[in-house]
């Protein structure tokens, strides 16, 4: 977290679609050596900040405990640098 921003990438994954796959079975091939392995997809995941919502309601819930952490940690960074 630089210059107080602070980005979160949300993702909706629809799960009451019949036709869906979750993002939480999704998984990518890795290899080592001549080998390969499987990974879920998220272990990997280029935002280090991401939120997974399942269920649309949640969302707004979701946003504001996402503005509450980025407030709490503005806050301890700013009183670590007094």
């Amino acid at each position: 977290m630089s210059q107080n921003i602070f980005i979160v990438f949300i993702i909706l994954d629809n799960i009451n679609h019949e036709k869906s796959t979750s993002i939480f079975q999704i998984n990518e091939a890795i290899f080592v050596g001549d080998k390969v392995e499987f990974r879920p997809y998220l272990d990997s995941f280029p935002f280090p900040y991401y939120l997974v919502i399942q269920n649309l309601e949640m969302l707004p819930r979701a946003l504001i405990d996402v503005l509450r952490q980025f407030l709490e940690l503005t806050t301890t960074h700013n009183n670590s640098n007094q």
